[in-house]
Protein backbone atom coordinates (compact mmCIF):
# COMPACT_ATOMS: atom_id res chain seq x y z
CA UNK A 1 0.00 0.00 0.00
CA UNK A 2 1.32 3.50 -1.27
CA UNK A 3 2.28 6.18 1.55
CA UNK A 4 -0.17 8.44 2.42
CA UNK A 5 -1.48 11.43 0.88
CA UNK A 6 -0.75 15.08 2.00
CA UNK A 7 -4.06 17.44 1.44
CA UNK A 8 -4.74 20.85 3.44
CA UNK A 9 -8.01 21.17 5.37
CA UNK A 10 -10.80 22.38 2.54
CA UNK A 11 -8.97 20.29 -0.16
CA UNK A 12 -10.72 17.34 -1.93
CA UNK A 13 -8.64 14.47 -2.23
CA UNK A 14 -9.49 10.97 -4.25
CA UNK A 15 -9.20 7.64 -4.28
CA UNK A 16 -10.13 4.87 -7.13
CA UNK A 17 -11.16 1.39 -6.35
CA UNK A 18 -11.75 -1.80 -8.81
CA UNK A 19 -14.34 -4.40 -8.45
CA UNK A 20 -14.37 -8.25 -9.42
CA UNK A 21 -17.28 -10.44 -9.19
CA UNK A 22 -16.26 -14.43 -8.12
CA UNK A 23 -15.14 -15.62 -11.31
CA UNK A 24 -12.32 -12.52 -11.35
CA UNK A 25 -14.19 -10.39 -14.24
CA UNK A 26 -14.28 -7.45 -13.80
CA UNK A 27 -18.15 -5.82 -12.78
CA UNK A 28 -19.52 -2.59 -11.62
CA UNK A 29 -21.92 -4.34 -8.65
CA UNK A 30 -24.76 -2.42 -6.79
CA UNK A 31 -24.98 -0.01 -3.90
CA UNK A 32 -21.21 1.48 -3.76
CA UNK A 33 -20.25 2.98 -0.47
CA UNK A 34 -17.47 4.63 1.38
CA UNK A 35 -16.65 5.72 4.84
CA UNK A 36 -14.06 7.74 5.81
CA UNK A 37 -12.29 6.84 9.57
CA UNK A 38 -10.10 9.39 11.52
CA UNK A 39 -6.80 7.43 12.66
CA UNK A 40 -6.97 6.33 16.09
CA UNK A 41 -10.19 7.20 17.18
CA UNK A 42 -12.00 4.68 19.12
CA UNK A 43 -13.46 1.88 17.66
CA UNK A 44 -16.99 2.60 17.78
CA UNK A 45 -16.88 5.84 16.89
CA UNK A 46 -18.78 7.18 13.66
CA UNK A 47 -17.36 7.51 10.27
CA UNK A 48 -16.13 11.14 9.48
CA UNK A 49 -17.47 11.00 6.30
CA UNK A 50 -19.65 8.48 3.97
CA UNK A 51 -20.71 8.96 0.27
CA UNK A 52 -21.61 6.84 -2.51
CA UNK A 53 -18.43 6.45 -4.99
CA UNK A 54 -18.38 7.43 -8.76
CA UNK A 55 -18.65 4.46 -10.83
CA UNK A 56 -16.72 5.83 -14.23
CA UNK A 57 -18.66 5.06 -17.18
CA UNK A 58 -16.70 6.08 -20.05
CA UNK A 59 -16.32 3.24 -22.75
CA UNK A 60 -12.49 4.09 -21.81
CA UNK A 61 -12.39 2.43 -18.46
CA UNK A 62 -13.24 -1.48 -17.83
CA UNK A 63 -16.33 -2.48 -15.97
CA UNK A 64 -16.06 -1.80 -12.26
CA UNK A 65 -14.11 1.19 -12.24
CA UNK A 66 -15.24 3.77 -8.97
CA UNK A 67 -13.69 6.82 -8.15
CA UNK A 68 -13.99 8.76 -4.75
CA UNK A 69 -14.25 12.70 -4.32
CA UNK A 70 -13.65 13.16 -0.29
CA UNK A 71 -14.71 17.41 0.68
CA UNK A 72 -12.26 17.63 3.56
CA UNK A 73 -13.78 20.84 4.45
CA UNK A 74 -14.33 20.99 8.33
CA UNK A 75 -12.33 18.34 9.22
CA UNK A 76 -9.54 18.22 11.74
CA UNK A 77 -5.92 18.06 11.03
CA UNK A 78 -4.46 14.54 11.06
CA UNK A 79 -4.42 11.53 9.63
CA UNK A 80 -7.47 9.51 7.67
CA UNK A 81 -8.57 6.30 6.08
CA UNK A 82 -10.67 5.74 3.58
CA UNK A 83 -12.62 2.24 2.87
CA UNK A 84 -14.91 1.14 0.41
CA UNK A 85 -17.45 -2.00 -0.51
CA UNK A 86 -20.59 -3.06 -2.87
CA UNK A 87 -22.08 -6.04 -3.64
CA UNK A 88 -21.37 -8.15 -6.32
CA UNK A 89 -22.09 -11.72 -6.99
CA UNK A 90 -24.56 -11.35 -4.20
CA UNK A 91 -21.56 -10.82 -1.80
CA UNK A 92 -20.86 -7.43 0.03
CA UNK A 93 -16.69 -7.45 -0.06
CA UNK A 94 -14.78 -4.41 1.26
CA UNK A 95 -11.42 -2.85 0.47
CA UNK A 96 -9.11 -0.31 1.98
CA UNK A 97 -8.74 2.89 -0.86
CA UNK A 98 -5.61 4.17 1.18
CA UNK A 99 -5.06 6.95 3.29
CA UNK A 100 -4.14 10.96 3.41
CA UNK A 101 -2.61 13.09 6.07
CA UNK A 102 -4.57 16.81 6.57
CA UNK A 103 -2.90 20.10 7.42
CA UNK A 104 -4.16 23.18 8.14
CA UNK A 105 -3.78 25.27 5.50
CA UNK A 106 -1.29 27.54 4.83
CA UNK A 107 0.75 26.13 6.78
CA UNK A 108 3.26 23.22 6.61
CA UNK A 109 2.64 21.72 9.64
CA UNK A 110 0.31 18.45 9.77
CA UNK A 111 -1.25 19.97 12.80
CA UNK A 112 -1.47 23.09 14.09
CA UNK A 113 -2.33 23.54 18.49
CA UNK A 114 -3.19 27.40 19.52
CA UNK A 115 -0.99 28.42 22.71
CA UNK A 116 -1.74 31.26 24.66
CA UNK A 117 1.02 33.56 26.12
CA UNK A 118 0.62 34.45 29.44
CA UNK A 119 0.50 38.29 29.74
CA UNK A 120 3.99 39.00 30.56
CA UNK A 121 5.29 35.79 29.27
CA UNK A 122 7.52 37.63 26.51
CA UNK A 123 10.87 38.22 27.99
CA UNK A 124 14.33 39.29 27.24
CA UNK A 125 15.92 36.50 27.49
CA UNK A 126 12.65 34.67 25.09
CA UNK A 127 13.64 36.81 22.08
CA UNK A 128 16.63 36.41 20.05
CA UNK A 129 19.12 39.12 19.84
CA UNK A 130 18.15 39.03 15.57
CA UNK A 131 14.28 38.51 16.52
CA UNK A 132 13.44 41.91 15.49
CA UNK A 133 15.86 42.95 12.81
CA UNK A 134 13.53 44.34 9.83
CA UNK A 135 10.43 44.41 12.00
CA UNK A 136 8.60 47.42 12.54
CA UNK A 137 9.58 50.72 12.18
CA UNK A 138 11.74 51.52 15.43
CA UNK A 139 12.47 55.30 14.28
CA UNK A 140 9.12 56.27 15.08
CA UNK A 141 10.44 58.75 18.09
CA UNK A 142 12.05 60.92 15.55
CA UNK A 143 9.23 61.97 13.14
CA UNK A 144 10.21 63.39 9.63
CA UNK A 145 14.17 62.60 9.42
CA UNK A 146 15.66 60.29 7.04
CA UNK A 147 19.24 58.76 7.05
CA UNK A 148 20.70 59.74 3.75
CA UNK A 149 22.84 56.91 2.10
CA UNK A 150 25.98 56.98 -0.21
CA UNK A 151 23.95 58.43 -2.75
CA UNK A 152 23.38 62.13 -1.76
CA UNK A 153 22.12 63.81 1.24
CA UNK A 154 18.54 63.93 2.57
CA UNK A 155 17.72 67.25 -0.16
CA UNK A 156 18.83 65.40 -3.14
CA UNK A 157 17.05 62.12 -2.20
CA UNK A 158 13.85 64.13 -1.72
CA UNK A 159 13.97 67.03 -3.99
CA UNK A 160 12.12 70.30 -3.33
CA UNK A 161 8.33 68.97 -1.84
CA UNK A 162 9.83 65.44 -2.00
CA UNK A 163 9.73 65.63 -6.29
CA UNK A 164 12.44 63.02 -6.58
CA UNK A 165 10.54 60.31 -4.75
CA UNK A 166 9.94 58.48 -8.46
CA UNK A 167 10.70 55.08 -6.96
CA UNK A 168 10.19 53.80 -3.21
CA UNK A 169 11.31 51.16 -1.78
CA UNK A 170 9.58 50.45 2.28
CA UNK A 171 10.62 46.72 2.75
CA UNK A 172 8.42 44.98 5.57
CA UNK A 173 6.57 48.42 6.31
CA UNK A 174 3.35 50.01 5.79
CA UNK A 175 2.41 53.06 4.05
CA UNK A 176 -0.56 55.27 3.87
CA UNK A 177 -1.15 56.83 0.51
CA UNK A 178 -3.84 59.56 -0.81
CA UNK A 179 -3.82 60.15 -4.41
CA UNK A 180 -2.96 58.14 -7.93
CA UNK A 181 -0.45 55.19 -8.01
CA UNK A 182 1.60 54.62 -11.00
CA UNK A 183 3.22 51.73 -11.81
CA UNK A 184 2.88 48.37 -10.29
CA UNK A 185 2.28 47.17 -6.83
CA UNK A 186 3.81 44.12 -4.96
CA UNK A 187 2.29 42.67 -2.16
CA UNK A 188 -1.10 42.80 -0.53
CA UNK A 189 -3.33 45.69 -0.79
CA UNK A 190 -5.70 46.99 2.00
CA UNK A 191 -8.70 48.91 1.01
CA UNK A 192 -8.97 50.92 -2.78
CA UNK A 193 -11.21 53.56 -3.42
CA UNK A 194 -12.29 54.59 -6.93
CA UNK A 195 -11.91 52.96 -10.02
CA UNK A 196 -9.03 50.26 -10.43
CA UNK A 197 -7.62 49.37 -14.14
CA UNK A 198 -6.55 45.34 -14.41
CA UNK A 199 -4.00 44.38 -16.58
CA UNK A 200 -5.12 42.21 -19.78
CA UNK A 201 -6.06 38.60 -18.44
CA UNK A 202 -5.24 39.65 -14.56
CA UNK A 203 -8.09 37.88 -13.40
CA UNK A 204 -7.34 33.86 -13.84
CA UNK A 205 -9.37 31.18 -12.80
CA UNK A 206 -7.21 30.60 -10.22
CA UNK A 207 -7.98 33.52 -8.32
CA UNK A 208 -11.57 32.92 -8.59
CA UNK A 209 -13.32 31.44 -5.69
CA UNK A 210 -15.33 28.42 -6.17
CA UNK A 211 -18.81 30.25 -4.88
CA UNK A 212 -17.41 33.72 -5.85
CA UNK A 213 -20.11 34.06 -8.62
CA UNK A 214 -22.98 32.22 -7.03
CA UNK A 215 -26.31 33.85 -7.71
CA UNK A 216 -24.92 36.46 -9.58
CA UNK A 217 -26.16 37.29 -12.42
CA UNK A 218 -28.26 34.91 -14.66
CA UNK A 219 -25.77 32.72 -16.91
CA UNK A 220 -28.91 30.48 -18.53
CA UNK A 221 -30.38 33.93 -20.82
CA UNK A 222 -30.28 33.17 -24.32
CA UNK A 223 -29.07 29.88 -23.78
CA UNK A 224 -31.43 27.05 -25.71
CA UNK A 225 -30.41 23.34 -27.23
CA UNK A 226 -29.32 21.63 -23.63
CA UNK A 227 -28.50 18.00 -23.96
CA UNK A 228 -27.50 15.12 -21.45
CA UNK A 229 -24.41 13.37 -22.83
CA UNK A 230 -24.41 9.83 -22.67
CA UNK A 231 -22.32 9.60 -19.70
CA UNK A 232 -25.02 12.20 -18.33
CA UNK A 233 -28.07 9.74 -19.15
CA UNK A 234 -25.75 6.32 -17.87
CA UNK A 235 -25.41 8.46 -14.79
CA UNK A 236 -29.61 8.24 -14.45
CA UNK A 237 -29.84 4.73 -15.36
CA UNK A 238 -27.17 3.88 -13.05
CA UNK A 239 -28.73 5.85 -10.22
CA UNK A 240 -32.02 4.56 -10.52
CA UNK A 241 -31.37 0.81 -10.83
CA UNK A 242 -28.76 0.73 -8.45
CA UNK A 243 -28.79 3.32 -5.48
CA UNK A 244 -32.37 4.77 -5.53
CA UNK A 245 -33.50 4.01 -1.76
CA UNK A 246 -36.80 6.32 -1.55
CA UNK A 247 -39.82 4.36 -1.33
CA UNK A 248 -43.01 5.06 -4.21
CA UNK A 249 -40.41 6.92 -6.40
CA UNK A 250 -40.16 5.20 -9.59
CA UNK A 251 -36.42 4.03 -9.41
CA UNK A 252 -37.33 2.36 -6.13
CA UNK A 253 -40.22 0.78 -7.63
CA UNK A 254 -38.22 -0.26 -10.45
CA UNK A 255 -35.63 -1.99 -8.10
CA UNK A 256 -38.30 -3.87 -6.13
CA UNK A 257 -40.76 -5.25 -8.76
CA UNK A 258 -38.77 -5.39 -11.68
CA UNK A 259 -36.44 -8.01 -10.06
CA UNK A 260 -37.00 -10.71 -13.06
CA UNK A 261 -37.96 -11.17 -16.63
CA UNK A 262 -41.90 -10.28 -16.85
CA UNK A 263 -42.59 -13.45 -18.57
CA UNK A 264 -41.29 -15.33 -15.72
CA UNK A 265 -44.15 -14.13 -13.93
CA UNK A 266 -47.03 -14.96 -15.98
CA UNK A 267 -49.15 -17.76 -15.94
CA UNK A 268 -51.06 -16.85 -19.12
CA UNK A 269 -49.44 -19.67 -21.27
CA UNK A 270 -50.80 -21.63 -24.09
CA UNK A 271 -52.09 -23.94 -22.16
CA UNK A 272 -54.01 -22.06 -19.58
CA UNK A 273 -55.38 -20.09 -22.11
CA UNK A 274 -56.60 -23.32 -23.78
CA UNK A 275 -58.02 -24.07 -20.75
CA UNK A 276 -59.59 -21.25 -20.16
CA UNK A 277 -61.68 -21.13 -23.90
CA UNK A 278 -62.59 -24.68 -22.91
CA UNK A 279 -64.58 -23.80 -20.18
CA UNK A 280 -66.37 -21.15 -21.60
CA UNK A 281 -67.15 -23.57 -24.44
CA UNK A 282 -68.83 -26.13 -22.02
CA UNK A 283 -71.29 -23.15 -20.46
CA UNK A 284 -71.95 -22.22 -23.78
CA UNK A 285 -73.21 -25.83 -24.32
CA UNK A 286 -74.91 -25.83 -21.58
CA UNK A 287 -76.76 -22.85 -22.16
CA UNK A 288 -77.56 -24.89 -25.78
CA UNK A 289 -78.73 -27.87 -24.20
CA UNK A 290 -80.77 -26.52 -21.15
CA UNK A 291 -82.75 -24.25 -24.41
CA UNK A 292 -83.39 -27.44 -26.48
CA UNK A 293 -81.84 -25.01 -29.59
CA UNK A 294 -78.84 -23.99 -31.33
CA UNK A 295 -77.88 -20.29 -32.37
CA UNK A 296 -76.98 -21.06 -36.41
CA UNK A 297 -80.43 -23.19 -36.42
CA UNK A 298 -82.46 -20.37 -35.25
CA UNK A 299 -80.51 -17.75 -37.18
CA UNK A 300 -81.44 -19.79 -40.04
CA UNK A 301 -84.90 -19.58 -38.85
CA UNK A 302 -85.36 -16.21 -38.59
CA UNK A 303 -83.77 -15.62 -42.24
CA UNK A 304 -86.70 -18.21 -44.07
CA UNK A 305 -89.13 -16.18 -42.09
CA UNK A 306 -87.81 -12.89 -43.35
CA UNK A 307 -87.24 -14.35 -46.79
CA UNK A 308 -91.16 -14.94 -46.88
CA UNK A 309 -91.73 -11.21 -46.46
CA UNK A 310 -89.18 -9.69 -48.48
CA UNK A 311 -88.01 -12.09 -50.74
CA UNK A 312 -84.79 -13.42 -50.58
CA UNK A 313 -82.82 -10.27 -51.98
CA UNK A 314 -84.47 -8.20 -49.09
CA UNK A 315 -86.40 -5.97 -51.16
CA UNK A 316 -89.09 -4.06 -50.37
CA UNK A 317 -92.31 -5.19 -48.97
CA UNK A 318 -94.24 -5.55 -52.57
CA UNK A 319 -97.44 -7.00 -53.81
CA UNK A 320 -95.39 -9.64 -55.95
CA UNK A 321 -94.35 -11.37 -52.79
CA UNK A 322 -96.04 -14.26 -51.58
CA UNK A 323 -98.15 -13.98 -48.03
CA UNK A 324 -98.80 -10.72 -48.75
CA UNK A 325 -102.05 -8.65 -49.56
CA UNK A 326 -101.86 -6.07 -52.05
CA UNK A 327 -105.01 -4.21 -50.27
CA UNK A 328 -103.00 -4.24 -47.54
CA UNK A 329 -104.79 -5.48 -43.77
CA UNK A 330 -106.96 -3.13 -41.96
CA UNK A 331 -105.93 -2.25 -37.81
CA UNK A 332 -108.83 -4.54 -36.77
CA UNK A 333 -107.12 -7.36 -38.99
CA UNK A 334 -103.63 -6.62 -37.58
CA UNK A 335 -104.83 -6.37 -33.75
CA UNK A 336 -106.65 -9.60 -34.23
CA UNK A 337 -103.70 -11.16 -35.57
CA UNK A 338 -101.30 -10.48 -33.25
CA UNK A 339 -103.50 -11.35 -30.68
CA UNK A 340 -104.03 -14.98 -32.45
CA UNK A 341 -100.48 -15.36 -32.58
CA UNK A 342 -99.79 -14.28 -28.91
CA UNK A 343 -102.19 -17.19 -28.04
CA UNK A 344 -99.84 -19.62 -30.05
CA UNK A 345 -96.64 -18.00 -28.29
CA UNK A 346 -98.01 -18.17 -24.61
CA UNK A 347 -98.68 -21.98 -25.77
CA UNK A 348 -95.30 -22.50 -26.94
CA UNK A 349 -94.07 -21.62 -23.52
CA UNK A 350 -96.04 -23.25 -21.45
CA UNK A 351 -95.26 -26.74 -23.32
CA UNK A 352 -91.73 -25.59 -22.94
CA UNK A 353 -91.95 -24.47 -19.28
CA UNK A 354 -89.57 -21.36 -20.29
CA UNK A 355 -89.64 -17.97 -20.73
CA UNK A 356 -87.56 -16.09 -23.57
CA UNK A 357 -86.52 -13.89 -20.92
CA UNK A 358 -85.56 -15.99 -18.88
CA UNK A 359 -83.43 -17.34 -21.53
CA UNK A 360 -81.61 -14.63 -22.61
CA UNK A 361 -80.95 -13.00 -19.15
CA UNK A 362 -79.41 -16.89 -18.98
CA UNK A 363 -77.23 -16.62 -22.07
CA UNK A 364 -76.32 -13.29 -21.23
CA UNK A 365 -75.01 -14.25 -17.41
CA UNK A 366 -73.13 -16.91 -19.09
CA UNK A 367 -71.50 -14.92 -21.78
CA UNK A 368 -70.39 -12.62 -19.10
CA UNK A 369 -68.87 -15.21 -17.09
CA UNK A 370 -66.97 -16.37 -20.03
CA UNK A 371 -65.69 -12.51 -20.80
CA UNK A 372 -64.36 -12.03 -17.90
CA UNK A 373 -62.17 -15.22 -17.57
CA UNK A 374 -61.12 -14.45 -20.95
CA UNK A 375 -60.20 -11.31 -19.48
CA UNK A 376 -59.86 -11.85 -16.08
CA UNK A 377 -56.52 -11.69 -14.15
CA UNK A 378 -54.70 -14.78 -13.59
CA UNK A 379 -52.39 -15.47 -10.13
CA UNK A 380 -50.92 -18.77 -8.81
CA UNK A 381 -52.34 -19.70 -4.99
CA UNK A 382 -49.04 -21.00 -3.55
CA UNK A 383 -50.52 -21.76 0.06
CA UNK A 384 -52.32 -24.86 -1.28
CA UNK A 385 -51.65 -28.16 -1.92
CA UNK A 386 -51.28 -28.27 -4.55
CA UNK A 387 -51.09 -25.16 -5.90
CA UNK A 388 -53.74 -23.64 -7.72
CA UNK A 389 -54.69 -21.40 -10.75
CA UNK A 390 -57.13 -18.25 -10.01
CA UNK A 391 -58.94 -16.05 -12.16
CA UNK A 392 -59.92 -13.04 -10.91
CA UNK A 393 -62.21 -10.36 -12.61
CA UNK A 394 -59.61 -8.28 -13.68
CA UNK A 395 -58.68 -5.50 -11.16
CA UNK A 396 -60.76 -7.10 -8.26
CA UNK A 397 -60.15 -9.33 -6.00
CA UNK A 398 -63.63 -11.82 -7.12
CA UNK A 399 -62.42 -15.21 -7.39
CA UNK A 400 -63.71 -16.71 -11.31
CA UNK A 401 -62.39 -20.22 -11.39
CA UNK A 402 -59.79 -22.23 -9.61
CA UNK A 403 -57.87 -25.43 -11.04
CA UNK A 404 -54.89 -27.63 -9.81
CA UNK A 405 -51.96 -27.27 -10.91
CA UNK A 406 -50.39 -30.43 -12.27
CA UNK A 407 -46.85 -31.77 -14.04
CA UNK A 408 -46.93 -34.24 -16.54
CA UNK A 409 -47.47 -37.17 -15.01
CA UNK A 410 -50.16 -35.84 -12.64
CA UNK A 411 -47.96 -34.74 -9.88
CA UNK A 412 -48.61 -31.89 -7.55
CA UNK A 413 -46.98 -28.66 -8.15
CA UNK A 414 -45.60 -27.38 -5.71
CA UNK A 415 -42.31 -25.04 -6.16
CA UNK A 416 -41.11 -23.17 -9.43
CA UNK A 417 -38.87 -26.02 -10.31
CA UNK A 418 -41.52 -28.21 -12.12
CA UNK A 419 -43.15 -27.88 -15.14
CA UNK A 420 -46.68 -27.08 -15.37
CA UNK A 421 -48.57 -29.50 -17.35
CA UNK A 422 -52.10 -29.92 -16.35
CA UNK A 423 -54.51 -27.62 -15.03
CA UNK A 424 -57.77 -29.97 -12.93
CA UNK A 425 -60.81 -28.71 -11.75
CA UNK A 426 -60.36 -28.87 -7.53
CA UNK A 427 -62.48 -31.91 -5.83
Amino acid sequence: MSQYKYAEIADTVYFWFAANDTDGDAGDGATPLYDVRLAGAASDAAATASGTPTLLSSANYAAGIHEIAIDTTGYAAGEYAVFCTLTISTVNPSGFCGSFKLRTAGTAAIDTNTVSIANGGITAVSIAASALDDKGNWNTTTPNVVVPDAAGTASTLLGVNGASLTAINLPNQTMDIVGNITGNLSGSVGTLTGDVTLADSAITAAKIAASALDDKGNWNIGKTGYSLSTAGILAIWHQLTAAVVTASTMGKLVIDYLNAAVSSRSSHDAAGVKTAIEIGGSSIAQILADTSTTIPGTITTAQNDLDLLTGADGATLATTQPNYSAGGATAEEVRIEMEGSGNVLDQILTDTGTTIPDTITTAQTAITFIENVLEGDVTIDTTTTPWQMVVKTKGTATELIRKNLKDKDGANITSTTTVIAQKTEPA
